[in-house]
């Protein structure tokens, strides 16, 4: 019978175990480069110059970690409107302007999430942040992005989202209300201390549409006053008949311009979903909207 001395025998124990230590490294580092690429890289968010529109000469960019190895794969449409001191060119340089608030800043720093988990479906976002090179208060700038979009990129077209702050969010009302069947290209329009007051035609396209609609806003706001998205809701809830699902307000006690910090903060949650997964609740099928909670009465916080 073979047998070993005590020291090969000891030699033999020593290259035991190196030789499973080898083994799980390698195992593991199969697994790392399989599995793990989305946590090993966090998205660039990348300035784009192009023509879009008239008023839009460039936009960031931000694709989803698993976008070029998913080639068949649609992903929802997140669309951000600045405010009125982040206008500019579109140039490369100019675009910067975009990474002081809202989404492009959270994604520059980082802390924008990969991916939401919502109604037991993991969703990526999209997100295009263009720059405008004025005050263009005209709805036709949205569609034409719009289209754009879902020509350039793989979109998902029944989740389409548009939000926006100040400027850019009395656009995005402009552009939910500018007619039903804008209304109807959205699945979701949330809104942050928008500069644009209610009328009636434009709310009766958005409740046409049947249009989610949330609105966040600084109670003592001195630049714009909150009153444009109490009217709005108040209108979208009150008008017979009433928006379904029901229009959603939300109040900060504050007097600063900026509710914006809070309200895009992936941290900050309302009834357990933050602004991107109240939006992601929401999905348009045809005409139609689905959504993961429709409530009976007007829905107003106060923070």
């Amino acid at each position: 019978m073979f047998s070993f001395e005590a020291g090969e025998k000891k030699e033999y124990a020593n290259l035991e175990k190196s030789g499973k230590k080898i083994t799980y490294l390698l195992i593991f580092s199969i697994f790392s480069l399989c599995y793990l690429p989305s946590l090993a890289q966090y998205p660039a968010q990348k300035p784009v110059t192009a023509v879009v529109d008239y008023a839009i000469h460039g936009y960031l960019e931000w694709l989803p970690a698993d976008y070029n190895q998913s080639p068949s794969k649609k992903y929802p449409l997140l669309i951000f409107l600045h405010g009125m001191k982040e206008i500019g060119n579109g140039s490369k340089e100019q675009l910067t302007r975009l990474l002081k608030w809202g989404p492009p800043k959270i994604i520059s720093d980082k802390k924008f999430p990969l991916s939401f988990n919502v109604d037991n479906e993991r969703l990526s976002f999209i997100v295009l942040s263009p720059q405008f090179i004025s005050n263009a208060r005209n709805f036709k700038l949205i569609d034409t992005l719009i289209n754009y979009a879902l020509i350039k990129y793989r979109i998902d077209p029944e989740r389409i989202y548009l939000t926006g702050m100040s400027m850019g969010g009395g656009i995005a009302w402009l552009y939910a209300g500018a007619g039903k069947k804008f209304s109807q290209r959205l699945a979701g329009l949330y809104v942050v201390s928008g500069n644009t007051k209610s009328y009636p035609p434009n709310v009766r396209n958005i409740i046409a549409a049947h249009l989610p609609v949330k609105a966040m806003h600084n109670s003592g706001d001195s630049v714009v006053p909150a009153s444009n998205s109490i009217d709005w809701v108040k209108n979208l809830n009150t008008h017979f008949p009433p928006i379904q699902p029901k229009a959603e307000l939300t109040l900060f006690d504050e007097n600063a311009h900026d509710a914006w910090t809070k309200s895009y903060d992936p941290a900050y949650k309302e009834n357990g979903k933050n602004a991107y997964e109240w939006m992601l609740s929401h999905k348009r099928i045809g005409f139609n909207i689905t959504n993961s909670v429709i409530r009976d009465s007007v829905s107003v916080s106060v923070k």
